[in-house]
């Protein structure tokens, strides 16, 4: 028997708690140490789930299935976050640290970046310069 036609269902489960972690916001590191494993293997695995799932939107898409939870899906493990996060990612200059900072300190969304003081919020956050590339967008 072929060593490529072995199936391990105990790596597959690992993979799977693995990208769990990582759309949970566990920090590259921790999941690294935690998984034994590298950051090209961890990325070849988030590159792997993206085109699996990619896959399954478009079926779902031509069989007229609703595919929302999918590019949902997609979105978070692109950027490493859970749910919540996934209206201020969409921000240039915002990806998960950013967007999790915003999300803490009460910037929960965009809109809530239209608010009276949310742009003191941000430049406190992440200096002037950064600060008025996020708020720029949402002028």
């Amino acid at each position: 028997m072929s060593e490529f036609m072995l199936y391990d269902p105990l790596k597959a489960l690992s993979t799977a708690y693995m990208l769990n972690d990582w759309i949970n916001e566990k920090s590259e590191q921790d999941i690294i140490e935690k998984y034994s494993t590298t950051p090209g293997a961890l990325y070849t695995k988030l590159t792997n789930a993206d085109w699996l799932i990619y896959a399954a939107s478009e079926l779902a898409k031509i069989m007229h299935i609703p595919n929302i939870d999918l590019i949902m899906l997609r979105l978070r493990l692109k950027y490493g976050i859970k749910e919540e996060l996934l209206d201020l990612v969409r921000l240039e200059q915002v990806g998960r640290v950013r967007a999790r900072l915003m999300y803490n300190n009460g910037i929960k969304s965009v809109a809530d970046l239209k608010k009276e003081g949310a742009s003191r919020i941000v430049e406190k956050l992440f200096g002037k310069e950064i600060a008025e590339k996020i708020m720029s967008q949402v002028a």
